[in-house]
């Protein structure tokens, strides 16, 4: 296995069995998956690859390995697999419109060199890179804001704890900060100023109330930090937690 970058990785074929390692993951927007290009040596030596997705490489490929005669190739010689992540479905997008005028019409088969495609599948991608619940530990130095959100229901259940084992102001804040819940994000990003603005409360309140839910286990905060370009502090991000996402069906 060669490393081209550091969500890059280049495999030969007779390295397939090593895929069994990755994860796999389910389908739905809200899903990861992976970006591959395959290599193929074909009857005629053109420079020719595969651009592709899936959610579990090694079933994909060893199928396609074993139905590259379909296509008219004689083999897959190599193929390259790309971290996952939640945007894969438009980095083959960017892919394959990047390539199109070297496309084979009714296929995702390019006449590209391999290792041209290689090299700018790592132009395309992690642009839209978004931080989920896997990534709960990992501290990130910008958030992007999320917008006032009312098409998200908590149900009268959550609601009703949380009043009970924090306060009805903790409660408030919370609805708050759950109104700028991005389902696909996984997390609220929303400034004190606007939290104080639709509360009607004072930061200092805001503040002690946010870091009791946090507490409790309801939030997780993860704060804000100095943008350097802005000169300005980012927004704190608000992850909601694992319960409360499986009871509510986040």
């Amino acid at each position: 296995m060669e490393k081209l970058n550091e969500v890059t990785n280049i495999y030969d074929i007779k390295e397939i069995e090593k895929l069994k390692k990755l994860e796999s993951f389910g389908m739905g927007k809200e899903n990861k998956g992976y970006l591959y290009i395959l290599k193929y040596k074909t009857n005629d030596n053109l420079d020719t690859i595969k651009i592709g997705v899936s959610i579990d490489p090694y079933k994909r490929i060893s199928n396609l390995s074993r139905t590259t005669k379909n296509y008219g190739f004689a083999k897959i010689t190599k193929f390259a697999i790309i971290a996952p992540h939640l945007n894969y479905y438009k980095s083959e997008r960017k892919m394959h419109k990047y390539y199109e005028e070297k496309r084979k019409i009714g296929c995702e088969v390019f006449n590209v060199p391999f290792e041209d495609a290689c090299n700018k599948a790592k132009d395309l991608l992690f642009k839209e890179k978004i931080p989920i619940l896997d990534y709960y530990d990992i501290e990130y130095k910008f958030y992007q804001p999320t917008p006032l959100c009312d098409c998200i229901n908590l149900k009268t259940k959550t609601m009703i704890e949380i009043s009970k084992n924090c306060g009805n102001m903790s409660l408030s804040i919370f609805m708050a900060i759950f109104s700028h819940y991005n389902k696909l994000l996984k997390y609220s990003c929303v400034s004190y100023n606007i939290l104080a603005n639709e509360t009607k409360m004072s930061r200092n309140t805001i503040c002690k109330y946010a870091k009791k839910l946090n507490d409790s286990g309801y939030l997780i905060i993860k704060s804000g930090k100095f943008n350097k370009e802005d000169m300005q502090n980012s927004s704190n991000a608000y992850f909601l937690s694992k319960k409360i996402i499986k009871d509510n069906s986040l």
